[in-house]
């Protein structure tokens, strides 16, 4: 994904590759999920502004975030972001190692 992205951020800005992305999946998404479970699915229970808040900031906003940093990077981007996202489970791992004194198996 990031070999090709490096291209793709010269002609477009991230915030909007994130958005279109992001944008026309959920759409899809979301009609499926009315299709299949019909509209008591779509029920917040009063939580709507923190559910899109929290959902975007963790789907979309973390992918923009990247990408940024990936084009901001320049032509060495692409390996950086690669790296990163290849030590997030680690990482994961030993930030839970050092906060709850404990391995996860």
């Amino acid at each position: 994904m990031f070999p090709i992205m490096e291209p793709a951020l010269k002609v477009m800005d991230p915030f909007y590759f994130t958005l279109f992305r992001y944008g026309s999946v959920a759409i899809i998404f979301a009609l499926i999920l009315f299709i299949t479970e019909g509209a008591h699915a779509f029920k917040t229970e009063g939580h709507v502004f923190k559910l899109w808040v929290f959902g975007t900031a963790a789907f979309a906003g973390f992918s923009f975030l990247v990408f940024l940093g990936q084009q901001l990077a320049g032509a060495s981007g692409s390996i950086i972001a690669s790296v990163m996202m290849a030590i997030q489970p680690l990482l994961g791992v030993l930030v839970a190692w050092i906060y709850r004194g404990i391995s996860l198996r």
